[in-house]
């Protein structure tokens, strides 16, 4: 519901504002409050980011990891092991550097033909996200860490059909080396 509200300022004019007052419980805001924040509170999905920036991955984690045992989880040790390793990696971030629109993992190998390298297992951008700069803020991420990490390259391999991805690793210096083969061990029949 809105209302419009007369106010007299301390040099003694005279203005308006619009304050909304929503059924679901939240403040009343003002007009100066962007119509999309309503609209993702009344989807249920409002998250002021005055709280994402208060609260961190690790805080997020250990809410989880109390609701464990009360889930009746079977396996809630190998939950937790894989919620501390994580914890560990990124829980010192807040909450405002998480979004669902992008996703890498990645881990750091040893050869003897390249040396150290970050090796890119996974890198995911949802698909309506896409074209919006996500997976390309992330692998810029991803190769700082490898820098930091002191690798002497990078590597990721890449299904045949992902042109789009293979646009961005290219833009961002990436060379095609090689091609990948696989041998699935379980279906090979011994004679």
């Amino acid at each position: 519901m809105a209302t419009i509200q007369k106010r007299k300022n301390k040099n003694r004019t005279i203005s308006y504002r619009v304050m909304i007052r929503p059924s679901d419980g939240f403040p009343a805001m003002y007009k100066t409050w962007p119509t999309y924040e309503e609209a993702k509170r009344r989807q249920g999905i409002y998250f002021p980011e005055k709280l994402k920036k208060k609260h961190t991955v690790a805080e997020l984690i250990d809410l989880y990891a109390e609701a464990l045992p009360h889930l009746g989880v079977k396996s809630a040790e190998d939950i937790l092991r894989h919620l501390n390793w994580w914890k560990a990696k990124i829980g010192k971030y807040t909450l405002n550097h998480i979004n669902s629109e992008s996703l890498a993992g990645f881990r750091f190998l040893e050869f003897l033909a390249w040396g150290k390298v970050l090796y890119i297992d996974d890198l995911i951008s949802d698909a309506a996200a896409r074209q919006n700069g996500y997976g390309s803020t992330l692998l810029k991420w991803v190769i700082g860490e490898a820098k930091k990490a002191k690798c002497d390259q990078a590597h990721l391999d890449s299904g045949p059909q992902r042109h789009d991805a293979h646009r961005l690793y290219l833009n961002y210096g990436f060379k095609i080396i090689g091609h990948h083969f696989a041998l699935d061990l379980k279906c090979l029949m011994t004679p």
